[in-house]
């Protein structure tokens, strides 16, 4: 992890204060959560360029169930407080022949959270004379906990004019959380108990399938040149 904060902080230094660099706003689905993306682009040569900079993660009503085998993760992402929600996101791409205003090009993106996650259950409280059960609905925060999610994938500028362009990406890719993740709830009668899980239970409790568990990763982006 340290590692990935000293190439990031070297990226961006560099960039931010280069000539003939873009700036660029996005938006992006990924696996964990959907982001507001800023970050500096620049273009080395006429074939690899660099993209760094923030990401805010924007919260949805979306909760993890027992259920949710498979992409355990899925879109679950959420931020407690106002700076939770920043993260570090970075792109290298490698840039094809241009074809009109059209620039194709294959990339690898990084994204780094720190999030909690949302979890809802039913919990089993007792029934009535007649038979009828009551079912008492808790809400379980998560401590925040890193995450990292590296996609692998094929997009496109297009030119709209010599300072201004589009940006499309779609790809599949690895989602890693760090760490054991601690869900809180609370009993009956008042006291409290927590249960580990992580990852995808029935495959692996370290990393899941970006594109194959839930949908692609895609970035929709807009950018000026400096």
């Amino acid at each position: 992890m340290r590692n990935y904060l000293i190439i990031f902080c070297f990226l961006l230094t560099n960039i931010a204060f280069s000539k003939d660099k873009s700036v660029e706003i996005s938006y992006t689905h990924n696996y964990l959560s959907n982001n507001l993306n800023f970050c500096f682009v620049k273009k080395v040569n006429s074939k690899n360029e660099f993209r760094i900079g923030l990401k805010y993660h924007l919260n949805n009503n979306q909760y993890i169930n027992h259920d949710a085998s498979g992409r355990f993760y899925y879109q679950f992402g959420y931020n407690n407080n106002f700076l939770q929600g920043f993260g570090l996101n970075g792109t290298y791409s490698h840039l094809f022949k241009n074809y009109g205003s059209l620039s194709p090009f294959i990339f690898f993106d990084i994204e780094l959270s720190n999030l909690n996650t949302k979890f809802r259950t039913y919990n089993y409280i007792g029934s009535d004379s007649s038979g009828f059960k009551y079912f008492q609905q808790d809400y379980v925060g998560q401590k925040a906990f890193l995450s990292l999610q590296n996609n692998l994938g094929l997009g496109t500028k297009i030119e709209i004019n010599p300072k201004t362009y589009l940006r499309f990406m779609v790809g599949i890719g690895v989602f890693y959380p760090f760490g054991k993740n601690q869900y809180y709830t609370s009993k009956i009668d008042g006291s409290s108990y927590y249960f580990t899980k992580a990852g995808l239970s029935s495959f692996s409790e370290k990393y899941e399938i970006i594109g194959f568990e839930g949908t692609p990763f895609i970035r929709i982006g807009i950018g000026k040149n400096f």
